[in-house]
């Protein structure tokens, strides 16, 4: 019998790394080629980020790596087991397994089939060649071992470990999301009698009454204090002027950016349906205005009896921090006057989104509707709404904390004289379940969801920390007192809505726009929702 050297223990495991080299090339080509299909037929896959992408293609790599190296070190093993016979019979087996004769031939069918008791080295190896089919002894000879065991660690477990790691991290990545903050507000155009007629403009030197409609040099440090306390990632707002858009920018110091245009001229006249974005953390791709008319690209064009231009501003932005996410924002101010413009001007909107949301890319639509959740300008945007207020689920709200309690603290919590919940309590949906989350999924995926209505409650979510229903106010226009608008007040117009069945809203919620000293900042309350979606 041959002696190992320590020559044929570094042969053996360079002829693991070999193998691990040639596997990495060999499957790293077959990860490649299935990313590629799926960036071809998968949209969610080409939202991914780049990195992600090469994770994919490294497990692929290291997992054939792994593998095409244990495969190297089995038949390394056999030709040492091999080599390792004397002479008489690695002669033996060139015989048997070299060119074959008729005598040889017939000596071949006296070589058992099933596996032999011996366990004796030539017994077994005997009735490997022959299970595995003729081959010659040469190629078992050459390099041998007899203990490989020192240099073959790396590569065998090694591998595999990198390969297992990857897995859980990739789709981590793959199952990430991106949330977003946004707000849309109505502040109050400021020209007539009380304009302030220009940028920064100085307040009144005395205020001695803060009841009713104060100038907009008043207004505007709530206005802007507002913004700066909730700190959204994008804001809408409705009504502005090109100095009260100015001034907003001035206030809200170096963090925000905004685009727009006014509504009269396409440029600095009118009314601005003005976007403020977060520029540290969104980029614009792209934006437009468009007009809410028959004819969208003529710049100050009314339609269907409006009174005025009516413009939205549609943006696409793009995370800074996240390259592959991107997404749509629209902000609009509908007609107050026609019913008839308002629903038109739904129905263009709600045709752009479509042809938006093909790319499967979220679509944020906000802004003044002048319209109740009785109008058909609503209901042609979203689906029926859905009764989620506090109050009328205390019941079972109540219930789901006594189960969470119980589930994390392993003890039992009465919830009622007549029910308990227990540790190990779980909440069993209907049979149908399945069938009625694709239809809302369906739903979602053709028109617009209220924020209000699809908001993740403790009811819906996955732990016990979301809201128990809308925050805040339910009404969005307040108005200053005037009586001539007195009627409108107390009704919800101001709306937050979402295209995209990946869209969950984690808060919603309609904030105050008066407080203890009396001052009104709007004759609006802004509206504020926090987003999420995978990616």
């Amino acid at each position: 019998m041959r002696v190992v050297t320590a020559s044929d223990q570094q042969s053996a495991s360079d002829y693991a790394m070999k193998g691990f080299a040639i596997g990495i090339a060999q499957w790293a080509g077959v990860g490649l080629f299935a990313s590629g299909l799926l960036y071809a037929f998968a949209p969610w896959y080409r939202r991914t980020q780049t990195v992600n992408k090469f994770y994919i293609v490294m497990c692929f790599g290291l997992g054939g790596g792994a593998y095409k190296s244990d495969r190297y070190m089995v038949n390394y093993e056999r030709r040492g087991r091999a080599e390792m016979l004397d002479a008489e019979t690695r002669k033996r087996y060139d015989l048997i397994y070299g060119g074959k004769s008729e005598q040889e031939l017939e000596e071949d069918k006296k070589v058992p089939t099933a596996e032999p008791a011996t366990s004796s080295a030539y017994g077994r190896l005997s009735w490997e060649l022959k299970r595995k089919g003729p081959r010659s002894i040469s190629d078992y000879a050459g390099r041998g071992s007899k203990n490989i065991k020192s240099h073959v660690v790396p590569p065998i477990l090694l591998a595999p470990f990198l390969f297992y790691f990857c897995i859980p991290l990739q789709c981590f990545l793959i199952m990430s999301s991106y949330r977003c903050s946004v707000l849309t507000f109505n502040i109050r155009h400021d020209h007539g009698p009380q304009a302030s007629n220009g940028i920064l403009a100085a307040p009144p030197t005395s205020l001695a009454d803060l009841s009713g409609e104060l100038p907009w040099s008043v207004r505007k440090w709530k206005v802007a204090d507002t913004l700066l306390f909730y700190q959204p990632d994008i804001i809408g707002l409705q009504e502005p002027v090109y100095h009260q858009v100015i001034d907003l920018h001035i206030l809200v110091g170096d963090d925000y950016d905004w685009i727009g245009v006014g509504r009269e001229d396409g440029k600095e006249q009118g009314e601005y349906s003005a976007i403020f974005y977060k520029k540290d953390l969104l980029t614009v791709l792209d934006w437009k205005t468009i007009w809410l008319s028959e004819t969208p690209e003529q710049v100050g064009s009314k339609g269907w009896g409006a009174k005025h231009p009516r413009t939205a501003t549609i943006a696409r932005f793009q995370s800074i921090s996240t390259p592959s996410v991107t997404f749509t924002v629209i902000n609009t101010h509908f007609d107050h006057i026609s019913e008839e413009a308002r629903q038109a001007s739904a129905k263009l909107l709600m045709d752009q989104a479509r042809q938006i949301h093909l790319d499967n890319n979220p679509v944020i639509l906000m802004g003044d509707f002048n319209s109740t959740e009785s109008d058909l300008a609503y209901q042609q945007l979203t689906s029926e709404p859905k009764d989620n207020l506090t109050w009328t689920h205390l019941e079972a709200l109540n219930d789901h904390a006594a189960q969470s309690f119980a589930r994390t603290s392993g003890r039992p919590v009465r919830t009622t004289e007549n029910s308990i919940s227990l540790p190990t309590h779980r909440v069993f949906r209907r049979g149908n379940f399945m069938a009625q989350q694709q239809q809302e999924d369906t739903e979602k995926a053709v028109l617009f969801v209220d924020t209000r209505y699809g908001l993740h409650t403790r009811l819906n979510s996955n732990n016990s920390s979301g809201l128990s229903g809308p925050y805040g106010h339910e009404a969005t226009f307040t108005s200053f007192g005037e009586p001539e608008e007195q009627q409108n007040a107390g009704r919800r117009i101001d709306y937050i809505m979402t295209l995209g069945a990946s869209v969950n809203v984690l808060a919603y919620g309609v904030l105050d726009n008066q407080f203890d000293d009396g001052c009104l900042i709007s004759d609006h309350r802004p509206v504020l929702s926090r987003l999420v979606w995978s990616i």
